[in-house]
């Protein structure tokens, strides 16, 4: 059984025993349910402590795969930039062979050629036409600010001021 479980288990026993002591017990069973008390609640603190401590292991271990996942990722992007790098010299090269055999050839099982394409090439330093220009905006909250609004007084629709509570691990 997961020890978060556990130590819910133990703090079910703790209410039960502390309703019981709230329903007038004889002194002496009174006594009996103290002492319990005592033992399940100490054994609620140390699981609890335990159970904390796993969870503590297992975040480092998750910030660790991410780390791991991060250098993955830059890995795999230099990897692709360099393929990327790599298909533009390989196309380069085959077109200048078909400009040397004078268009389409055969290479063992593919037929190289080319294909006419037509694209637009734009000089963005000298090209000046706005109809051809596109605007695009982008809509964000100056979260820095709103907070200063609010800590000045200022009610704000669809906005307010939380507090909260953050994990610190050392």
């Amino acid at each position: 059984m997961p020890l978060y479980k556990e130590v819910q288990q133990l703090n079910d026993e703790v209410t039960a025993l502390i309703e019981a002591l709230n329903n007038n017990p004889t002194p002496e069973e009174r006594q009996e349910l103290c002492d319990k008390l005592v033992a399940v609640a100490e054994a609620r603190d140390y699981m609890q402590e335990q159970n904390c401590e796993e969870m503590c292991k297992a975040r480092q271990n998750c910030i660790a795969d991410n780390d791991a996942i991060d250098a993955e990722i830059k890995r795999l992007m230099a990897k692709k930039a360099t393929n990327t790098r790599a298909i533009e010299f390989y196309e380069n090269e085959l077109l200048r062979a078909v400009e040397m055999h004078g268009g389409k050839f055969n290479a063992g099982t593919f037929t190289v050629g080319t294909r006419k394409s037509t694209v637009v090439v734009v000089d963005e330093t000298i090209f000046n036409d706005d109809r051809f220009k596109v605007t695009k905006t982008e809509v964000k909250i100056d979260k820095m600010a709103l907070k200063t609004a609010l800590k000045e007084g200022e009610t704000i629709t669809g906005a307010e001021l939380v507090d909260k509570q953050n994990i610190a691990i050392k």
